[in-house]
């Protein structure tokens, strides 16, 4: 598309290894499409305010992990073994998060570069709500493990902890009966290894 080869050109141009984008969400089965969520837009609009890369990191650390909302420069995914997790579900936590810090040049273009579609009758990975549930328990200790140690971590460390203990509570809800006891406790071990790291 014409947006995304201009979001190449402008990331070469900054000398960006990290680039992002706005995108749209079609929800396919009312036939309406819309911009970018509302906490998306929000955090867009200051980007502009940004004057040094520690305060573009904590900016865009803070947007929906979604991982087609960049594009990233192959040797920074190489350099640095940025992947995504290895669980079912979450496994997005770990790109958005280890591109962000590991990122030594952050740029943006205002344009809209890809569509996100969302289906009110199809069953996506997104709505799991079974003991699959419990791998993002995983996903966060891995990105923890990851990231806390890299040297621009500082940047992110209150908006990652803000992010995994939110995630922990949204996912409390989602697994089963059968396993709440066991997320109890490795919930608390993590947030105390979140916290305290």
């Amino acid at each position: 598309s014409k947006s995304l080869a201009a979001a190449v050109r402008q990331a070469d141009a900054d000398a960006a290894d990290l680039l992002f984008m706005k995108y749209r969400i079609d929800f396919t089965d009312e036939g309406r499409s819309k911009g970018m969520f509302q906490a998306d837009l929000d955090i867009w609009k200051r980007l502009p305010q940004a004057t040094s890369h520690g305060e573009r990191q904590k900016l865009v650390s803070q947007l929906i992990n979604y991982p087609w909302n960049r594009i990233i420069r192959t040797s920074l995914l190489h350099d640095a073994n940025i992947f995504f997790g290895a669980t079912i579900v979450h496994n997005d936590v770990q790109f958005h998060w280890h591109s962000i810090v590991s990122a030594t040049n952050i740029s943006y273009l205002d344009v809209e570069a890809c569509s996100h579609r969302k289906f009110a009758t199809r069953q996506q990975v997104t709505n799991v709500n079974d003991a699959r549930r419990m791998v993002v328990l995983d996903a966060l200790r891995a990105t923890n493990d990851r990231i806390s140690s890299l040297p621009n971590y500082p940047n992110v460390r209150d908006e990652w902890e803000k992010f995994a203990l939110h995630l922990l509570e949204w996912a409390k809800s989602r697994v089963p009966e059968t396993h709440q006891l066991a997320y109890a406790e490795r919930s608390a071990a993590l947030t105390r290894s979140l916290t305290t790291s």
